[in-house]
């Protein structure tokens, strides 16, 4: 992942048992998923391209203007921009504090919802939405994350801490986070 330009280390480590935070995560998508493109692509005039990547224009600039307003988001915080950008898309949310927590570790439940809505930006909004067969104990199908978990489960790119447990709120680890990307661009070269 390294080679790919998508993680990098502090200080010549890589910290694999720490864990991610929303800022990390969000960069490392960015560098997978080229946010800027994406944005130029969903720009709010409706065009071929914005079409072929199913990309719904933002009404009104709340998208915008709601990503411009996170008091804990700083325009000197080393990630403000990325974490902006995926405001814009709609792939992140803030909190109902008018927070976004950059630095707060992000949750395996929130990274699968996060990685879930990047892979729809390229897809038909008609697609319909498949029937969860929960594999996890502590996944039911009515969970908020449960369709997106399901979903990357399914396309091997994400698994439980065990056979049987996902563990949704505990935070993700660094070294998780690489080995589902490594598992994503393999399913990728292997279509």
């Amino acid at each position: 992942m390294k080679d790919k330009g998508l993680v990098e280390g502090i200080g010549n480590l890589y910290e694999p048992n720490r864990a991610l935070t929303r800022a990390e995560f969000v960069t490392i998508m960015d560098r997978a998923f080229d946010f800027s493109k994406l944005l130029q692509a969903c720009s709010s005039t409706v065009s071929v391209t914005s079409s072929v990547y199913g990309c719904k224009p933002a009404t009104s600039g709340t998208r915008t203007s709601q990503a411009a307003s996170y008091k804990d988001l700083p325009a000197t915080h080393w990630a403000s921009t990325t974490m902006r950008k995926a405001a814009q898309l709609g792939l992140l949310q803030g909190y109902s504090d008018g927070t976004i927590g950059p630095d707060k570790p992000i949750s395996r439940a929130e990274v699968a919802v996060l990685f879930n809505r990047l892979l729809q930006v390229g897809k038909s909004a008609s697609i319909t939405k498949a029937v969860i067969t929960p594999s996890f104990s502590d996944v039911p199908a009515s969970l908020w994350s449960a369709d997106a978990i399901y979903s990357l489960k399914k396309q091997g790119i994400i698994n439980g801490v065990t056979d049987r447990d996902f563990k949704p709120d505990l935070p993700i680890s660094r070294a998780e986070t690489a080995v589902m990307m490594d598992r994503y661009f393999s399913t990728l070269s292997a279509k």
